[in-house]
């Protein structure tokens, strides 16, 4: 039976009892830990030992990894980095699991050196939990690498052994529960694609039953009427994508249709802003970008105008584009319809809406 591994990562000589200890509570929980001191490493002749551990991360599921006093050896690849450094950045390469514990006293005096780094003095500091001062600084930066991450930087402090078993045995248990959870929610969705699936299937088979039927009714007039409800049925996805987003199916209000649908902009977004649901909004991107959304009234239903780097809101704007692009090839009566199906028919929205409206022109 597989089982999932765990590589243990950390200086040897200082941490043996830790790293000794975690080997019995792995295995309580059926998992296979993977320590270099134990020959858990394939060692491969070809290769540095170095550059054998640091592989070996890659054939395991977990990583903990424990930071100490010292720094340990350097990196024969990257002597910049401990071997620990190595291993860490394995682990975040390959996208697992890391649960980090920092000793207690090494934490603290990390805190001294992190309120002080930016004084004269900082070098002159002397910091117990460190065994060799010069290595000071490597370790506390290699602490920020771990904690300033944007993901996966979870960290815990601790002085004994059992700290670390407690902590595991809390954080494996909610790795566990999601998992599940997950399970539950990959299985719903598998359903649901599957009855999406058929339903798409079937609309298909009544699609070419009706144009069939239609084509023996009124075989002169069939092919412009069938391609008259194609492009009808492709203008209303941009209608039907909205109000999916919305959770409403009507958007648009009723008392003012006939404008809303005769004077028509060039683009689907300049359309929406015509109704009184949406306002254009601009975001400030990480990069630094400005980009611009639809607000709805709620203030928290966005869709976006510009493109941006992901494919599915891409698809969307794709998707609205060639869909408001068939709404303007309807003739004006053809359009009112289209959008009486998405009109709101509620005179006490229109009414809160003007006084809405007269409030702020004040």
């Amino acid at each position: 039976m597989a089982t999932p591994r765990v590589f243990v990562s950390s200086t040897c000589y200082d941490l043996a009892s830790e790293r000794d200890s975690l080997l019995d509570f792995c295995n309580s929980f059926g998992f296979d830990a993977a320590l270099s001191e134990r020959g858990d490493v394939f060692f491969h002749p070809d290769l540095h030992t170095h550059q054998s551990c640091v592989n070996e991360v890659g054939n395991c599921h977990l990583l903990v990894l424990i930071i100490g006093g010292r720094f340990g050896g350097r990196y024969r690849v990257d002597p910049a980095k401990s071997i620990t450094n190595a291993e860490y950045a394995a682990a975040r390469e390959a996208g697992m699991p890391i649960f980090t514990f920092i000793k207690q006293d090494v934490l603290q005096d990390h805190n001294v050196w992190q309120n002080n780094k930016a004084q004269e003095f900082v070098s002159r500091i002397h910091y117990p939990s460190i065994d060799k001062q010069e290595h000071a600084i490597d370790i506390f930066k290699f602490i920020d690498d771990v904690r300033l991450s944007k993901s996966n930087n979870s960290y815990f402090s601790f002085s004994l052994p059992r700290e670390i078993h407690e902590t595991l045995r809390k954080q494996w248990a909610a790795m566990f529960l999601d998992a599940l959870k997950h399970r539950n929610i990959d299985k719903q969705m598998s359903l649901t694609n599957e009855t999406l699936a058929k339903l798409t299937s079937a609309s298909q088979k009544l699609e070419e039953l009706a144009k069939s039927i239609y084509k023996n009714v009124d075989r002169e007039n069939a092919e412009r009427s069938i391609s008259e409800i194609d492009l009808t049925a492709e203008a209303k996805e941009m209608f039907h994508l909205i109000a999916s987003r919305l959770g409403d199916g009507q958007f648009i209000p009723a008392y003012d249709v006939d404008e809303v649908c005769d004077e028509l902009p060039g683009e689907w977004w300049e359309f929406l802003l015509q109704t009184v649901y949406f306002d254009e909004v601009a975001k400030k991107q990480a990069n630094g970008k400005v980009r611009r959304y639809l607000s709805y009234l709620d203030g928290h239903t966005l869709l976006p105008i510009d493109r941006g780097v992901r494919k599915r809101e891409n698809s969307d704007i794709d998707a609205l584009e060639a869909s408001y692009s068939a709404f303007l090839s309807l003739d004006a009566s053809s359009r009112k319809q289209v959008c009486a199906e998405f009109a709101y028919a509620s005179t006490a929205f229109a009414e809160a809406t003007e006084e809405q409206e007269a409030e702020d022109d004040l």
